[in-house]
């Protein structure tokens, strides 16, 4: 006799052998032996068979244990069994399983049976046998399958939840879009940094929340670019950029993204933190930096200077004195016209010989000539100071907030005003600038990275040497090469150049601080810098500088 035990061993299928755990049913029928033949065909190790003659009995199992699979009788001394199976339901809670069996069955009492959620309906004939347990057998497959199901679902629930609780309670904030920008989810990191809360934001753009105006298109496009290749382009997948909250203001923040294959669709995540504080202290670093490289220079700027100064002090001395012969001459000139006034002529020439003989003693035309070129010299002079004065400022004003196109080789040019002096003594200087594009960048603190890589080219320079600039552009880059023939750096020393305090400078000459705030600039500017040196004959630092800019 087949039993469901052999069915479950000739079934492969994974929900199948699912039926290896015990499973419980429950046979109700007024008819003792029939109630003992159904339990002689399905019972066996794996499948406990309780055989109930009355409705109350049926209800005392439900109530202590759990029932796979109810079997009954459509006539019932109690009433129907459709009438019982809702009642059970309803008191119990659950949707349950059931299979009916009758003597004589009807079309019209099938149709009725499966439209209550019946698994099957049976009429007993002769392969009633062969008929229930394959109908049990399907039926104790499904409710199987579905507590397989139900137990994937509570755990996906419980995924679910544990994963929305390590979002939620993140330190860095949790960001996912569509392809369109579409928020689809928002932790509470999320809502700090941002000031949206989710119920808020989710559903809205990200071009038209949190992307400041002056980056939307550049992100549409990105997006645009997304939704064609389900791909992030390389610089998208960690960067530095500025978000907007919801109160208007702009934010700092480390963005990394990824993406997240569905089979319908693909979803970009992104972890992002606030980097105000970082930048804030970056930004104070830098200045400070800035102002004791600047104090090193204090001595030499003042020359360059006092220089200009000193040959305008000079003019404006010597001009008083032209003034003073201009002013006799006025006055004598004054004279002759008041002795116009009723005087002989014999006297006028008199007057008019003199002022010709003071004018010639005093060299006259040669004052003329000579007052033209000390204005213009004077000027010349003021001209320098205010150009001096004006590259200290773009020096020491705090880290700039925001991008600007600039033009790397009018950033050296006003580098090289500010350490004229440092180099000038004992280098000669060779400016070999190529034609470059304008990028858009931070150009104070590239400044400030060319008058770190300068000075420390003139001081590797002992007696007369040559430092050589050069700016060039690729396909890529805007390349920036200062070269010079000084005592080279150990190689031993070359991995350490760009740490934090080191220095092979004497104490008092250098901070230690220089290339490693220039090696973070850089970086900043998603470009590279690269040293090479050899012992004695000299140094090349190379700057690239992306042609795609860097946006503020």
């Amino acid at each position: 006799m087949s039993t469901i035990l052999d069915s479950v061993n000739q079934s492969e299928a994974p929900v199948a052998r699912s039926l290896q755990k015990s499973s419980t049913v429950l046979i109700l029928d007024n008819n003792k032996e029939q109630l003992n033949k159904f339990h002689s065909w399905l019972h066996s190790n794996q499948v406990e068979v309780l055989l109930c003659p009355q409705v109350s009995a049926v209800r005392k199992h439900f109530s202590e244990r759990t029932v796979d699979l109810l079997i009954l009788e459509y006539e019932l001394d109690e009433g129907n069994a459709l009438e019982l199976v809702q009642k059970l339901e309803s008191e119990f809670r659950r949707k349950i399983p059931f299979i009916i069996v009758t003597d004589a069955g009807s079309e019209e009492i099938a149709v009725q049976v499966m439209k209550h959620g019946a698994s099957d309906y049976l009429v007993k004939d002769d392969r009633l046998e062969e008929r229930l347990q394959m109908a049990a057998n399907s039926a104790l497959e499904r409710v199987h399958a579905n507590q397989i199901l139900a137990n994937l679902e509570g755990e996906l629930t419980q995924f679910e939840q544990r994963t929305r609780h390590i979002l939620n309670t993140a330190a860095e904030a949790f960001v996912s879009i569509d392809g369109y920008g579409t928020i689809i989810d928002w932790n509470a990191s999320a809502e700090t940094i941002f000031g949206y809360r989710a119920q808020e934001i989710i559903g809205k753009n990200i071009t038209e929340t949190i992307v400041p105006e002056r980056y939307r298109e550049q992100v549409s496009e990105a997006l645009c670019q997304f939704q064609e290749s389900r791909r992030l382009s390389e610089s998208l997948r960690s960067f530095e950029t500025t978000a907007l909250n919801k109160d208007g203001r702009e934010v700092p923040i480390a963005l990394s993204l990824n993406i997240v294959e569905l089979e319908a669709a693909s979803i970009i995540t992104g972890f992002a933190h606030d980097i105000s504080k970082r930048c804030e202290l970056e930004s104070q670093l830098i200045q400070s930096e800035k102002m004791a490289s600047l104090g090193q220079l204090a001595a030499g700027v003042a020359h360059e200077i006092n220089n200009p100064v000193g040959f305008v002090t000079s003019n404006v001395a010597t001009l008083e004195d032209y003034i003073a012969v201009f002013k006799q001459v006025i006055e004598m000139q004054g004279e002759v016209i008041e002795s116009l006034k009723g005087s002989d002529e014999s006297s006028l020439k008199k007057k008019l010989d003199e002022i010709e003989a003071y004018m010639e003693e005093e060299d006259y035309n040669y004052l003329m000539e000579d007052i033209e070129e000390l204005i213009k010299e004077s000027n010349d002079g003021l001209v320098r100071v205010k150009e001096i004065v004006q590259n200290l400022k773009s020096f020491a004003r705090v880290d700039e907030a925001e991008t600007k196109e600039a033009d790397i080789n009018e950033c050296l040019k006003a580098t090289i005003k500010v350490v004229w002096n440092e180099i000038k003594y004992n280098c000669e200087l060779v400016q070999d600038f190529g034609k470059i594009p304008q990028i858009r960048c931070y150009p104070g603190q590239l400044n400030h990275v060319f008058m770190n890589l300068l000075v420390n080219a003139a001081h590797a320079i002992k007696e007369r040497g040559t430092i050589v600039v050069t700016t060039e552009a690729d396909d890529k880059y805007v390349i920036v090469k200062i070269q010079d023939d000084g005592h080279g750096i150990k190689p031993e020393h070359i991995p350490n150049l760009f740490t934090p305090f080191f220095t092979t400078k004497p104490v008092g000459k250098g901070t230690g601080l220089g290339l490693s705030i220039a090696y973070g600039i850089i970086q900043k500017h998603k470009g590279f810098i690269e040293v090479e040196s050899e012992v004695d004959k000299g140094t090349t630092f190379t700057v690239k500088l992306p042609l795609e800019g860097v946006e503020g």
